[in-house]
């Protein structure tokens, strides 16, 4: 009897991990296939510290744009980025606007696959360089996949999903994110490394809506 115990969980272990990488797989799908995403967030940053309310938006032809509030003690203070397809942009926390310079052939790949390997602040993270012209297959290696209890957030039932994720340009990543099953969406996402902790909750997800070019369009006063 013993024996077969240990054999059934034997059995069991390599499933259990199979299907938490496949519901990675479809979470990835989704934003990596998308034409146009739309993605609200809040974030808190090294255990409440840092409070912050963001928009992320990608489109096709390398555009995109990321705006950020972020509040710490008695600051408030707002930054952008906006990549038109050609040029990125950036305006600092303190508005003032940095030189423009080109967009990687990557970016769009690389934007993608970083929102679902390790969502919407960090993937914003390509607009100033990070990951920039690295290979979208390479840039982040998601693995060591571990299915986590069931859990709510909120109004949804979500499925817990751990896994490790190796930057090409970087440190590695614990990653949990809360999917919802019936979406295949992430409603939430911790990322720790051995500096920093981010956690994020996601109040807006749309895909292949129609978004007004002017977002992605740079300042005249560049």
């Amino acid at each position: 009897m013993k024996a077969f115990i240990v054999l059934a969980a034997a059995l069991l272990l390599p499933q259990e991990k199979n299907e938490a990488e496949e519901l990675y797989k479809k979470m990835e799908a989704k934003f990596v296939q998308a034409k146009t995403i739309q993605m609200k967030m809040k974030a808190a940053l090294n255990e409440g510290k840092v409070d912050v309310t963001a928009q992320l938006l990608v489109a096709e032809e390398n555009r995109a744009h990321f705006s950020a509030e972020m509040k710490f003690m008695d600051s408030t203070r707002t930054s952008s980025s906006v990549s038109d397809g050609k040029s990125i942009q950036l305006t600092s926390a303190e508005g003032m606007k940095l030189p423009a310079y080109e967009t990687p052939e990557t970016f769009g790949q690389l934007i993608r696959k970083g929102i679902a390997a390790c969502g919407g602040l960090f993937a914003a993270s390509v607009f100033s360089g990070g990951q920039a012209g690295t290979d979208p297959a390479t840039a982040y290696k998601a693995s060591a996949f571990v299915l986590g209890p069931k859990e709510k957030v909120g109004e949804i039932e979500t499925q817990m999903v751990q896994y490790s994720v190796a930057l090409k340009v970087g440190g590695d990543l614990v990653v949990m994110v809360w999917i919802d099953p019936k979406t295949n969406l992430p409603v939430k996402r911790r990322l720790t490394s051995e500096h920093k902790a981010v956690e994020e909750t996601y109040s807006e997800l749309k895909f292949d809506e129609k978004i007004d070019p002017a977002k992605f369009e740079l300042s005249k006063d560049k």
